[in-house]
C-alpha cells in the first residue's frame, strides 16, 4: 500500500480535529469513488464517435442554453 501526503487548510483541519473520524480510510473512499466514476466516463467516452467539430458545437449549444437559464433567472 502507498502513502499520500495531503494539504488541507488550517480551517479544515480544525474540523477535522473535533470530528475524530479514520480521515484516512475517508479520503481514500473518495478517491477510489472519483476513480471509478473517471473509469466508467473513459469506458462511455470510447464508445463515442464524434468530430472535434460536432463536439465543439455541441457544447457551444449547452453553453448558450446555460447562459440563456443565468439570464432569464435574474
Amino acid at each position: 500500500m502507498k502513502t499520500i501526503t495531503i494539504s488541507v487548510p488550517d480551517e479544515l483541519e480544525k474540523d477535522m480535529r473535533e470530528f475524530k473520524l479514520d480521515w484516512s480510510e475517508v479520503a481514500t473512499r473518495a478517491i477510489s469513488d472519483k476513480a471509478e466514476k473517471l473509469k466508467r466516463l473513459k469506458e462511455i467516452s470510447s464508445k463515442i464517435k464524434i468530430s472535434d467539430e460536432s463536439a465543439k458545437k455541441f457544447t457551444d449549444k449547452i453553453s448558450e442554453a446555460v447562459a440563456k437559464r443565468f439570464r432569464e433567472a435574474k
